[in-house]
């Protein structure tokens, strides 16, 4: 009896064991999915901006990069950290502009921002975006660049000066500065829309490579001689006449040089630049003989009313094109040397006997004879930062199998009576043009009649080399030109406040 009952015991409590342990094990094993859902549905749940305007534009940038589609009107911490790219063009909404940017936490893999700026105050805010390469802000006079500390990776800085109605920050809007700048160890490309007094906070910036500012008229830029490798330098400056400082930037492969004075100006300390394969100078000078020292010249841009005498350039060998815009020259006998000048732009102030005999001399030689500043729509440096030799690519690209025209000759074609104003295309059906045979139509013989008349060849030959200096290799179009409608926006927003 004591077996059974000693047996009965043990049952008993084995029984109860197994009754807590049933009770204990799924009770870890829910806390553990429990703690897993809560995790699930944390990193899901949506982010709460601080103000309307900044989700407004953080799902409209989300939309246009395909982030997200349109019907997704909230972002959750997932889809904010897959964001590589951001245009946030304007942080104000009516009257109340965002001063906080806090939200900018959850883009932890954002590489490319565009950002206005102009009513933050403080610029630490955006820290932690460690991974960002590309940076366009705009920016008010007074903002503290050093607050952008902690983006190491940053390589390419665009800044967009804006001023406000209520700002006291700067005497001028116009001008920053820089200072500051130190805390971006990587910065490459440097693109700043305002004009800048103090240059020598770029000292700092040793990896400079592409550089595009403007300077005020007290302006000192001997400093940009302490960028050993910086290879291309857009400079302008509104009373810009002493290039002295310019001599010591030996690394120059690129230069563009612009300003607003009429009285010329000496290029003596450009006769040191000896690596420029691109030089483009929009500003009279008092003699281009220094640029003949410029032996790796391929690409060369004059303009200035005092200049009229371009024999010295007969030294540059290596010049494949050249243009020269509101000048007083009439002979251009002096490139008949030039055998490796493939293109000349020039305005219609040459002698035409001149212009003959060059033409006799380099057969060759695709001559626009009638440019004029009002024609030059952008600078002739090449945006090829990797190669210096020329790429030009002439071929045609179209295809001409697809366009017939019948009884179309280019041999009864007046070039010289022609005008495009008589042409009324308003009533022009494509069902009535004949496409059906242009077997018989033999281009390059008519093209090759057409480029020795007066035809007007620029468009045809703008394309090849008469691009946009890109300081990021795509930035300053960013910077100017792509938002050019940004800064509207911007503007219409001080306005309101």
């Amino acid at each position: 009896m004591l077996n059974k009952k000693f047996i009965a015991t043990l049952a008993t409590a084995a029984t109860l064991l197994s009754g807590v342990a049933l009770v204990l094990v799924p009770s870890t094993a829910y806390a553990s999915e429990t703690s897993e859902a809560a995790v699930s549905n944390n990193s899901q749940a949506f982010i709460t901006f601080t103000h309307p305007a900044l989700k407004s534009q953080v799902l409209e940038s989300m939309r246009a990069s395909g982030v997200i589609n349109n019907s997704v009107n909230d972002v959750t911490p997932d889809q904010a950290a897959s964001v590589t790219h951001l245009n946030i063009a304007s942080l104000a909404d009516g009257s109340t502009p965002i001063t906080s940017i806090l939200d900018f936490s959850y883009f932890t893999h954002l590489k490319d921002l565009f950002l206005d700026c102009s009513h933050i105050a403080n610029l630490s805010q955006l820290s932690g975006l460690n991974q960002v390469q590309k940076l366009s802000l705009v920016v008010t006079s007074g903002t503290n660049l050093s607050q952008l500390s902690g983006l190491n990776q940053v390589q390419t800085l665009n800044l967009i000066i804006t001023s406000l109605a209520d700002s006291s920050q700067s005497s001028d809007p116009s001008v920053i500065n820089l200072s500051g700048l130190s805390v971006l160890p990587n910065l490459q490309n440097l693109d700043i829309d305002a004009q800048v007094t103090d240059l020598q906070p770029l000292v700092g910036l040793k990896n400079l490579q592409n550089l595009n500012i403007a300077v005020s008229a007290d302006a000192d830029i001997t400093p940009l001689a302490a960028l050993k490798h910086l290879h291309t330098l857009n400079l302008y400056g509104p009373h810009l006449e002493n290039l002295s400082g310019l001599s010591g930037v030996t690394s120059l492969k690129r230069l563009i040089l612009n300003s607003d004075i009429e009285q010329a100006v000496d290029a003596s300390p450009l006769a040191n630049l000896t690596n420029l394969v691109d030089l483009s100078i929009g500003m009279s000078l008092a003699d281009v003989a220094p640029l003949a020292s410029l032996s790796h010249l391929q690409r060369l841009q004059l303009s200035g009313s005092k200049i009229s005498d371009i024999s010295s350039l007969a030294a540059l060998q290596h010049l494949q094109t050249l243009k020269i815009i509101g000048t007083n020259v009439t002979d251009v006998s002096a490139l008949s040397s030039l055998s490796s000048l493939k293109k000349l732009f020039i305005n219609n102030s040459v002698h035409n006997d001149t212009l003959t005999a060059l033409k006799q001399k380099l057969p060759s030689l695709l001559v626009s004879s009638d440019y004029s500043a009002e024609d030059d729509d952008s600078p002739i440096v090449s945006d090829d930062t990797s190669d210096t030799s020329d790429t030009s690519d002439t071929s045609d690209t179209s295809d001409s199998g697809d366009v017939a025209v019948d009884d179309f000759n280019l041999d009864n074609l007046d070039l010289d009576t022609f005008d495009l104003d008589d042409v009324n295309v308003s009533d022009f059906d494509e069902s009535d043009f004949d496409i059906s045979d242009s077997d018989d139509i033999d281009f390059d013989a008519n093209l090759d009649t057409i480029a020795d008349t007066d035809f007007d060849v620029d468009t045809d030959f703008d394309a090849d080399f008469n691009t946009d200096l890109d300081i990021d290799t795509d930035v300053h179009d960013a910077a100017h030109t792509a938002h050019t409608s940004t800064i509207n926006s911007v503007q219409k927003a001080d306005a309101t406040n």
